[in-house]
């Protein structure tokens, strides 16, 4: 078996980056999901790495932009020209585009208390939000805001967004 690469972000931020992408956040039936249950046009990936779930639904024909802070996972990309470069420690992604579907995947974790802000103000440019975070305890690189489910739903509700237990799986 080949050793994971890693490569972790020099200003101690980030979650890093593992070249080819880490197999813990490939989901393509979740992905196939959320197509069939919202029928996207358009889908933000936020801490998208090199764009494995981004180039996935733009090969279903969606609109996409995937956002990451490692400068090697944009020179890396699955889908170039559609991964920006972005570090939220400067404030929120800052577009005019709007997004059907936000997925964001094993990304919160890794964000600072502080810096939430400017996530959650990029959260909003799409209309449904498809989240998967680290738990308390949960074993990672710069994990910093592990949190329970109860935690994000309390804080995107607070930003106005509403979510469906029905379709959330704890």
């Amino acid at each position: 078996m080949q050793a994971e690469q890693r490569i972790e972000a020099a200003n101690g931020h980030l979650g890093g980056y593992i070249v080819g992408g880490d197999i813990h956040s490939w989901c393509a039936p979740v992905w196939d999901w959320l197509r069939g249950t919202y029928s996207p046009r358009s889908l933000l990936d936020v801490g998208c790495g090199e764009g494995h779930s981004t180039r996935f639904f733009h090969d279903h024909g969606l609109r996409v932009l995937g956002i990451d802070g490692m400068p090697e996972a944009i020179r890396d990309s699955r889908v170039p020209g559609k991964i920006m470069l972005h570090d939220f420690c400067s404030g929120p992604y800052r577009t005019t585009e709007r997004f059907d579907l936000l997925w964001s995947c094993e990304f919160l974790e890794h964000i600072d208390e502080e810096v939430l802000p400017g996530v959650l103000e990029t959260f909003r440019l799409a209309d449904h939000l498809a989240i998967t975070h680290a738990l308390p305890g949960q074993p990672g690189y710069h994990h910093v805001n592990c949190r329970d489910n109860a935690y994000w739903i309390d804080l995107f509700e607070g930003c106005g967004f509403r979510c469906d237990v029905g379709k959330t799986v704890a």
